[in-house]
Formats: C-alpha cells, structure tokens, sequence
C-alpha cells in the first residue's frame, strides 16, 4: 500500500511540474509515512488538552480492516446486488434482513406508524432471537412496509440507515464486529443450560 501510495504522489508531483507549479517540496508531508505519525499525534494531543477534541462511541466509518484506516466515500466502488432475504421471528413477528450476520448487533425493531399489521406491537419489547436480549420496538415514517415482512432490525451497524435511527431513536450501541473485522464477543450464542 505504502508502495502504490508513493508512486501514486510521484505521478501527481510529475503532473504538477507539467502544469507549471511551482511546489515547494521541503513542506510536503504524506500521511502514512512515521515521520508525519508524531506531527498528528503531538497536534491531536494539544486540542485534547485544549478541549477542541474529545472521544466518544460513534458509528463506524468506511474502514479498511487490512491497513487499518479510513476510506473516504469517494473512494468506494459500489456495485448493485441480488441477495437473498433471511427471516427471523422475534417473538412471532417476522423480521426480513440481508445482514442476519448482525443479528446479535440489533437494537431495535422498527415498523411504519401506518402499519396496522404491527398496530399491537408498537412500543413493546421482543426478544432477538439465538442471542436473547431484548429490544423496542419503534415506528418511524422511513420504514417501508412493502419491503420484506415491513418490519427491520435495527443494528449498529449495518447501513447509513440503521446509523440515522441509532442517533434518532438514541438506541443502545451494540459492536458485534471489531475494527478488525472480527466478530466479538456478543456475536457468540449465549450458553445454553
């Protein structure tokens, strides 16, 4: 990656002497190299002490568990995709879902306010089905109730989506993968008895 990085800026520098820059390289940092780690790190521990900076549970970035850093959205390719539909029942309402690998990551079911089919669930709890741990159950206008069953699980975190409900409906954090890319500890079954 380092490799591709600095051939990468090279190309770029070449570009600019084309274009008729005139850079003065002594002031060049690149991100990835250690000699600019110290620079960030003394800068990011004068605004902590300076209260400019603070650390704090949020949703995940796009991040790349191989060189781990982050990946800007414009740097990601997306591609569109058939997948199959899994279904779970959570204490007989039946959850649709293309992610049942964050299953132990959910923190709430959400249904469309209009939706008579959950009229008697709305604001009661269910129980997530393998892990057992209880969530609510919330209406919000954004769910649609033609897709799937018309009732989502809520993970933190699966898509842009289920990060807008987290901070909207201020749900629990849940991690069921790390910043490797592990699965951790909540993601294992509970022990049966």
């Amino acid at each position: 990656m380092r490799d591709l990085t600095i051939q990468n800026i090279e190309k770029m520098r070449a570009t600019m002497r084309r274009c008729g820059f005139s850079t003065d390289w002594s002031n060049e940092y690149i991100t990835m190299m250690p000699e600019y780690y110290r620079k960030t790190q003394i800068s990011f521990l004068r605004m902590l002490k300076a209260g400019d900076i603070y650390q704090s549970e949020h949703p995940p970035v796009n991040f790349c568990t191989r060189c781990e850093t982050a990946i800007a959205f414009a740097e990601v390719a997306y591609e569109d995709r058939t997948t199959l539909l899994n279904f779970f029942e959570f204490d007989g309402v039946e959850i649709a879902t293309s992610r049942p690998e964050l299953l132990a990551a959910c923190v709430a079911v959400a249904v469309h306010p209009d939706d008579e089919r959950y009229t008697e669930t709305k604001g009661k709890t269910l129980t997530v089905p393998l892990f057992g741990h209880n969530v609510p159950v919330i209406t919000d206008e954004a769910v649609d109730p033609e897709f799937g069953s018309g009732a989502v699980m809520i993970c933190t975190f699966g898509d842009k989506q289920d990060v807008y409900w987290w901070k909207q409906h201020n749900l629990d954090l849940r991690k069921a993968i790390d910043s490797s890319g592990k699965m951790t500890a909540i993601a294992a079954p509970p022990m049966m008895v």
